[in-house]
């Protein structure tokens, strides 16, 4: 088990400048030093909170996992410290970018990995903090169908899971934007280009329009 802490400035410019190197040359290695490394990481303000490498079979098993391990140590809001999510993608680093067989990764965008926008749907396409947030905010959702966009795996960049917490103020629709959803991110693993066409703002939409 590992203490977890978080990425300073340095630190997170530092996880940056590896994951623009990770385009050019897949082969290169994990930072993990920087994990321990006084000059780029430091504690938290969240207690002792302790976490192991480990294999997720999706997003609702990570979520579920990290909010345990938050309560664990006394934590009972929600967690959303700077420099802590970009610390535990690195930590994570096997789970959210896995190599090909050819011993290779494609990190995908920096906001996979990195919290470092002002908007909050940004912030929320970490593969981490997305899965997270969503789990802490809604809980698996009305007869479960948030589930499904738990349902991804970890690496994986969900359209409909990024785009969630704006489509949420069309819940008292008479719960046709969970169905849209659901619709959406159902769709998303076979046609991602269905998922890009569908926009939130339809949900209040009936059917017919």
């Amino acid at each position: 088990m590992a203490l977890v802490r978080r990425f300073n400035n340095a630190g997170v410019g530092a996880f940056a400048d590896y994951l623009r190197r990770l385009t050019e040359d897949g082969a290169a290695p994990p930072p993990t030093a920087l994990l321990e490394d006084r000059r780029y990481s430091q504690p938290t303000e969240l207690g002792s909170v302790h976490v192991a490498r480990r294999h997720f079979a999706d997003r609702r098993a990570f979520a579920k996992y990290i909010d345990e391990r938050f309560r664990e140590a006394g934590l009972v809001g929600t967690v959303d410290e700077p420099g802590l999510w970009e610390w535990l993608s690195l930590f994570y680093f096997n789970a959210v970018c896995p190599a090909d067989a050819q011993g290779r990764r494609r990190p995908g965008a920096m906001n996979r990995h990195l919290v470092n926008s002002a908007f909050a749907r940004r912030r929320n396409r970490h593969l981490l903090r997305g899965p997270y947030m969503l789990h802490r905010r809604h809980g698996g959702g009305a007869d479960g169908e948030l589930d499904l966009l738990l349902g991804y795996r970890l690496h994986v960049h969900g359209v409909a899971a990024t785009t969630w917490p704006s489509a949420r103020d069309c819940l008292p629709v008479a719960g046709f934007c969970w169905r849209r959803v659901a619709c959406i991110s159902t769709q998303s693993r076979t046609s991602p280009s269905v998922a890009t066409r569908t926009s939130p703002t339809d949900c209040g939409r009936s059917a017919g329009s």
